[in-house]
């Protein structure tokens, strides 16, 4: 081990070494979060009412930063970023001095909230194109699933990128200049060794069997299908420390873990999200922190050996955090060990699969057919998207949908929809209706009864209920009509062309400005108690043959009457028969003969 006795610092402004006394250092960076630097160095002369350093400008906020430790003049980087905040601080017992609170340059992704698309995108493509959109070196692990679309709506690019490595088990976090999303480092070699009595100052680590668990379910709606899906853990491969493994402590209280989600998850991703969630709980399994003598060995996400601390402790333990405390010619490393059970996702279950999107959204639908995925969905865009070319494809609400059978009805292109979401979850929008504005507007106005309820579609076919008068209208746009009237207490239906017809208490009538037609491929019967037929001109009768009947009399009358027959006519009663006139009888034949 390397002699400590003698602790060399170096502070770096814009790349040159910085003048003044350093009084203090507080590096801070940890897994999940944006390193940060605290730096006090002598400042001011109450005698010169001045603060020079101060007044130099080298330390104004925007300027490079670069933090080297070491022993014996053999000095390592151990922060780079950029100052943020100076303050001039006066105290009694201190004197005065400036401060500088400094951070990394990935602290630009947490300013300000973003919204864009990502079509047909790996996660990690996706994480690696918005660090390079801030000129940040990256190293992403790749990931495996394509997502058909995501939507970062307002959330911060940092918190966008901390989601989506979560699921697929990655962790975020810089070391110098390099951004790494990448996966725990639980297997390899121990790059530093602390041992108890040697460099080991203080320490504080707690075995935790409460909230290690036996296994991981995840589960969710399966929307295509219509039922629940689900997958299962693999338990994971982690570092060895001590002597009790997460299996051990999972088996104390014997509990498995349900993780859900009521949006649409391919099985792969499901799959995903519970190996990273057993991941992280078994990552959880010590937690606590260690201190030893300072040293820039040690790397976040990395294996450190703890020795002489009893076969409980005596292994390999995770590193998610290093603090390093330089003042005084002291320089002294505190080390995070193992997780903390509140970065799990599962504790809010509303950014378990995704970020949040919190309220109802506006939208307008870009287009309703052709949905890649033949779940009926609309594609719609938000307005407030900066880039909103491309769009997503949202599922639609519907007041009766079933197999084969139910309402349908879809918005217009260009229409104003209100968008909900499960679980406030982007990926699952849900188009929940449309509403009227000053530029789209009703057809018609509302009255304070509140009369008519009416579907009209854009080409003008109609259907009305008037709950007042209680009548139902059925129009088309030539005012082809079918009126159900129970205040007329009538039907009616109606063309263009001003045939119609009508049941009222009176009948119906039928009525027609030209041919009335009747056919009927057997027979058709008219029964009544008196049968009318009249004509101002004539009556014609024609058919295959025919016959006239009746119970009691048959009566036929004119001011002529003839009856004639193409080959031969009969005439015959049961009983007599009897022709007479008032005037002249005339018998006619070739031949006549009466019997």
């Amino acid at each position: 081990m390397a002699a400590t006795d003698l602790l060399t610092l170096q502070l770096l402004i814009e790349g040159s070494a910085a003048s003044g006394t350093i009084r203090s250092i507080t590096i801070h960076n940890a897994i999940n979060q944006i390193p940060e630097a605290t730096i006090i160095l002598n400042d001011g002369s109450k005698a010169a009412e001045s603060f020079d350093l101060s007044d130099s400008g080298k330390y104004d906020p925007g300027k490079s930063i670069e933090v080297k430790a070491g022993y014996h003049n053999k000095e390592q980087s151990i922060f780079k970023g950029i100052i943020v905040n100076q303050s001039i601080q006066v105290h009694p017992q201190e004197g005065p001095s400036m401060m500088l609170t400094c951070r990394h340059h990935i602290l630009k992704t947490t300013l300000c909230p973003n919204s864009a698309y990502y079509q047909k995108s790996k996660d990690s493509d996706i994480i690696s194109k918005i660090l390079k959109s801030y000129s940040l070196q990256n190293s992403v692990d790749a990931t495996s699933n394509t997502h058909e679309t995501i939507l970062q709506y307002n959330t911060t690019d940092w918190d966008f990128i901390l989601n989506r490595a979560a699921l697929n088990g990655l962790l975020v976090y810089t070391e110098q200049d390099q951004v790494n999303i990448v996966k725990p480092g639980v297997s390899g070699e121990s790059v530093y060794t602390i041992s108890y009595g040697t460099n080991l100052i203080d320490m504080d680590i707690a075995i935790n069997s409460e909230n290690q668990v036996s296994g991981i379910t995840a589960k969710a709606w399966d929307a295509d299908q219509q039922k629940i899906t689900s997958q299962t853990a693999t338990e994971p491969s982690v570092n060895k420390e001590g002597r009790l493994d997460g299996k051990k402590l999972g088996g104390v209280l014997q509990q498995k873990r349900k993780l859900q989600t009521t949006t649409f998850q391919e099985e792969a991703e499901l799959k995903s999200w519970a190996d990273a969630q057993f991941l992280f709980n078994r990552l959880a399994r010590f937690s606590g922190y260690i201190s030893c003598t300072g040293n820039s060995e040690v790397k976040l996400n990395s294996l450190v050996s703890l020795e002489g601390l009893s076969k409980t402790l005596n292994g390999d333990m995770f590193v998610n955090s290093i603090v390093h405390q330089l003042e005084g010619g002291h320089w002294q490393t505190e080390l995070g060990i193992g997780f903390h059970e509140e970065w799990f996702s599962y504790k809010n279950p509303s950014s378990s699969t995704s970020t949040a999107i919190t309220g109802l959204q506006i939208a307008t639908v870009k287009q309703i057919q052709e949905d890649p995925q033949s779940r009926y969905r609309v594609k719609i865009s938000f307005p407030l998207l900066e880039d909103d070319s491309d769009g997503i494809w949202a599922r639609l609400n519907s007041f009766y949908a079933s197999n084969e059978v139910g309402a349908f009805f879809y918005p217009e292109v260009g229409d104003e929809v209100i968008v909900g979401f499960l679980e406030d979850k982007p990926s699952a929008p849900i188009i929940l209706g449309s509403m009227y504005s000053k530029k789209n507007k009703s057809y018609q106005e509302p009255d304070e009864k509140n009369t008519h309820k009416t579907i009209l579609t854009k080409s003008k076919l109609k259907l009305d209920f008037d709950d007042e008068n209680k009548i139902i209208t059925l129009e088309t746009p030539a005012k082809n009509t079918v009126v159900i009237n129970d205040k007329e207490k009538s039907i009616s239906c109606k063309d263009q062309h001003s045939n119609s017809w009508e049941m009222n208490e009176d009948g119906i009538t039928i009525s027609s400005n030209k041919n009335i037609t009747m056919k009927a491929t057997s027979d058709i019967s008219l029964q009544a108690q008196n049968i009318s037929l009249k004509a101002d001109n004539g009556i014609t009768q024609k058919s295959v043959s025919n016959t006239v009947t009746a119970d009691n009399a048959l009566s036929l009358k004119g001011l002529n009457v003839s009856v004639k027959a193409d080959a031969s006519l009969s005439a015959q009663a049961q009983a007599s028969t009897e022709i007479k006139a008032s005037g002249n009888t005339s018998i006619k034949g070739a031949m006549v003969m009466i019997n």
